[in-house]
């Protein structure tokens, strides 16, 4: 008698524009797919697929409506919560938030970043609300008073967050690069730079870094710092830029770079890899002069 191999069911096509459509109409916020694959509702709302993405790819396939549905109801919630008006209708939930404007997969619009911050070269800083079921990244930063009334409160509540998870390194790739991870399960992990002089006291129990730090911001749930006070910042820039290239993939990426933070906060992007895979590290700015400091060049000031 015959033997018969009964043949695998092929899965049914899925497109997640079109699901996405679907599942949105279903709960109630009717959107049409615009040029870039990102979902535009009728009055300006623009919602980007990315992440949702980035979450399918780790998720059983018999799971991914299950997912889009949830995805939906919770921006559908979220349209439901009235615009603030003012920085005291929502102090206790303002925060500033690292977004990137583009290279990594950036979903917002122009006219939202337009209202940012600038941070670094692809990076920029924008005010959003920290609900309970969602967090809404703004543009009506006007609507708020400006920046002088979001920034003093917004920063205030990001050093009020629970401290992140402070990860061992692989010391035996890059011996002596010295790198810290912090990792959050919160979306503001890579926006905690902004305060990081808060972070390396209350976690480290180091002072402001008197030569800065290598800080790494692969995604929102990530940073990675090295202190410049040695030598070991010649292998610090290598590893931050394998662990940047590596995370940046995770949900809400934002750069693979590698930027120098000085000790007032301001950051520059000092990491360069060309397509033939070689690195090359920019010391002739602020981190030039870090160096210049700590006998690590041929040039003093």
């Amino acid at each position: 008698m015959g033997l018969f191999r009964r043949r695998r069911r092929k899965p049914e096509p899925w497109d997640l524009v079109t699901e996405a459509v679907a599942a949105f109409g279903r709960a109630g916020v009717p959107v049409t797919p615009g040029a870039d694959g990102e979902l535009r509702t009728s009055d300006g709302h623009v919602y980007g697929l990315h992440n949702l993405e980035l979450v399918l790819r780790t998720a059983p396939r018999a799971q991914w409506p299950r997912i889009v549905d949830h995805h939906a109801r919770t921006m559908a919630a979220a349209r439901e919560d009235e615009a603030p008006t003012s920085v005291e209708k929502v102090r206790d939930i303002l925060l500033p938030r690292v977004v990137d404007t583009g290279a990594a997969g950036g979903t917002l619009p122009a006219a939202a970043l337009a209202a940012g911050r600038p941070l670094a070269p692809g990076l920029t800083v924008l005010p959003a609300l920290d609900r309970p079921a969602t967090v809404a990244t703004l543009s009506a930063v006007d609507d708020l008073g400006g920046w002088d009334a979001i920034w003093p409160v917004a920063t205030a509540n990001l050093r009020h967050l629970p401290l992140p998870e402070h990860l061992p390194v692989d010391t035996e790739t890059v011996p002596s690069a010295r790198v810290h991870v912090f990792r959050s399960d919160d979306f503001f992990g890579a926006s905690r730079v902004l305060d990081l002089d808060h972070l390396l006291a209350a976690v480290l129990r180091l002072e402001r870094p008197a030569h800065g730090t290598l800080v790494a911001l692969p995604n929102r749930h990530v940073l990675a710092v090295h202190v410049v006070d040695s030598a070991a910042v010649l292998r610090a820039v290598p590893a931050l830029l394998a662990f940047a290239e590596a995370q940046v993939d995770g949900p809400g990426p934002l750069s693979p770079h590698v930027y120098y933070r000085s000790p007032d906060g301001r950051l520059e992007q000092v990491s360069r890899r060309d397509p033939d895979g070689s690195v090359h590290v920019d010391a002739t700015g602020a981190l030039g002069t870090a160096l210049s400091r700590l006998g690590l060049t041929g040039d003093d000031d």
